[in-house]
């Protein structure tokens, strides 16, 4: 077998989730597994295929995916039998920044004097102090990394200094850290390939290995195929993905798209490699709908469901052209919060009325299923804020009659704050208190034996106790919710509450460790902890089915059998909303 050029690894969040004692709490409504987080970014197939059309040999291997699928995988057995001239690893998610930098030290420990070359949107905000660590030779700023990698490994081949390659962040023989120039951002995303994944750019495709596999749940999850988008038109407060974080760390002033024929090509080119669902990461309609329009006639009469993100309501008029071009479609939506003044504090400025009326729409034009996110950790959100958005889901799946399409989930935002967000770089101005600021204080806290320890902030409303309590308050209740309207058995929900009652046990008694000055005796009774922690994390507090993406769950309804949101609870609820919005500028 011809050796890669280049590997790019995934790293687990924490390395190795398999032996350390902590308890990763409720993100599983949002993330499977929060331990691993074993989705790699999408620039890892734009990059290997970028590399491959001037002639490098890329192979990306998903070690979270491996770890997570086997827990008898060897990952230094993997590394130390690869022979690339370099190692790329992801730092994208700051969630990753202990097990990216435990895989690069791996690397440097079977291989030190092969390159390893960190790159991603956490790398970016902390490329100076990822110099001050060993196992890391490069950084690669900003979101278009692929002629900056490209000649980084020409360089290398040819044995030369990088001291001419934009964006990039090294270390001199003298140890003197550079920082080479800012490359511009790509104004387009036509010229990228990003099927460089499965297109056999992976060596371990021919040889029955699925190193490159996104994700260990693929059959069950959605799988994007490439980026819509480089950065967005919204302002939202915590997104480290945002305008503002665009412009902070990659210099964009406005986003990159790839075009909608391109990006309907991605789709269909995908679908010949991997079955299930298709997601397309990014809002089809935030450049307009005449883009969106476009991309849904070149997509035709894809055979396969297609999940799409709306970050903000949809008229009728385009969702019932994506419901007869598409014989199986989804929505996500980030609602975030049920209270409008919460929404509007982070950058989502719509009325639940018209959420409401999206949500109508798309259930009644038949759309195999309606998600709606809420997140635990706003700006002027409390923690009977959070319980009252509970029973916000509860009343609006009253209202729909309890169609099992319409799944509400919550979750906190955790671990981390993203940097470059809003929230992260204006802390006080947006109403959070930052707890860690250095790499060093994120990657120590991914090992403290609780979640709530490792949280890298707490808000004016909410420390992170009531953070804590209110998560898992909420998935007890929710748990309810969803019994109560038979998405769940009942003895499954009260499972769900068995598993909140023991958590807040745990919570409790880590508590009362992490308060010891002792500390082997720390270790010890953490060792006696683990235990009754890898039940808990086992036990997963989120529904594991409605959490995936299974084809055969999702049915394809037709209008005459779909229950909408009657008129006059419709008229209702813009009277509650329009008595809202009086009574609070009454108040001011």
């Amino acid at each position: 077998m011809t050796s890669p050029n280049l590997v790019l690894l995934h790293a687990p969040s924490i390395y190795d989730f398999r032996q350390e004692t902590v308890l990763y709490g409720p993100l599983g409504d949002f993330v499977l597994p929060p331990f691993a987080l074993d989705r790699y970014p999408l620039t890892y197939g734009a990059l290997a295929g970028h590399l491959e059309q001037n002639g490098y040999r890329v192979r990306i291997v998903n070690l979270a995916r491996h770890m997570l699928a086997d827990p008898g995988f060897d990952a230094e057995g993997t590394i130390a039998s690869l022979e690339p001239l370099a190692f790329g690893i992801d730092l994208h998610w700051l969630a990753h920044v202990q097990g990216a930098l435990a895989v690069a030290q791996i690397v440097k420990t079977f291989h030190p004097d092969t390159p390893v070359v960190l790159m991603g949107q956490a790398a970016t905000h902390y490329h100076r102090e990822l110099m001050n660590y060993p196992q890391v030779d490069y950084v690669l700023r900003g979101d278009s990394t692929e002629n900056a990698l490209l000649s980084l490994m020409q360089s290398m081949s040819q044995g030369q200094m990088p001291g001419q390659i934009p964006s990039l962040t090294w270390s001199t023989r003298e140890g003197q850290v550079m920082e080479n120039p800012m490359a511009p951002p790509s104004e387009s995303l036509d010229d990228l390939d990003f099927s460089g994944e499965w297109r056999g750019t992976d060596s371990s495709v021919e040889d029955g290995w699925p190193g490159c596999v996104p994700f260990a749940r693929q059959t069950h999850a959605p799988f994007s195929v490439s980026a819509m988008a480089r950065g967005c038109t919204h302002h939202c407060t915590h997104c480290g993905t945002s305008a503002h974080a665009a412009r902070q760390l990659n210099g964009r002033s406005t986003p990159a798209y790839r075009s909608p024929e391109r990006l309907a090509e991605d789709l269909y080119d995908a679908q010949h490699h991997r079955d299930g669902a298709a997601y397309v990461a990014g809002d089809i309609t935030q450049n307009g709908m005449d883009y969106a329009r476009r991309f849904i006639r070149a997509l035709g009469e894809f055979p396969d469901l297609v999940c799409f993100d709306l970050f903000q309501p949809a008229p009728r008029e385009l969702l019932d052209d994506v419901a007869r071009a598409l014989p199986q479609v989804a929505l996500e939506i980030p609602m975030d919060s049920h209270d409008p003044h919460i929404r509007e504090a982070i950058g989502r400025p719509y009325s639940n009325s018209a959420v409401e009326k999206t949500i109508e729409d798309a259930l009644s034009l038949g759309y195999a299923q309606v998600r709606l996110y809420f997140t635990i950790g706003l700006p002027c959100q409390d923690y009977d804020s959070v319980m009252d958005t509970v029973a916000y889901c509860d009343e609006l799946l009253t209202g729909f009659n309890g169609d099992g399409r319409l799944q509400p989930f919550v979750a906190p935002l955790m671990p981390f704050l993203d940097p470059g967000s809003l929230a992260f770089e204006e802390p006080e101005q947006t109403g959070y208190r930052l707890l860690f600021r250095t790499l060093e204080e994120h990657r120590r806290a991914l090992l403290t034996p609780s979640w709530k320890h490792a949280l890298n902030y707490e808000t004016v409303w909410m420390s992170r106790d009531d953070i804590a309590r209110a998560a898992y308050d909420s998935t007890g209740a929710l748990a309810q919710i969803r019994a109560k309207h038979g998405f769940v058995p009942a003895g499954q929900a009260r499972k769900v509450q068995e598993s909140v009652v023991q958590a807040h046990r745990l919570m409790a008694e880590i508590d009362q460790v992490m308060a010891l000055d002792d500390t082997e005796r720390l270790q010890d009774t953490l060792s006696a902890l683990k235990p009754r922690i890898d039940a808990a994390n086992r036990a997963g507090l989120w529904n594991q089915r409605l959490s995936t993406w299974r084809q055969d769950d999702i049915r394809r309804s037709t209008v005459d059998d779909r229950p909408a949101l009657s008129s006059v609870r419709r008229a209702w609820l813009v009277v509650r909303e329009w008595w809202q919005g009086r009574s609070d500028h009454q108040v001011s």
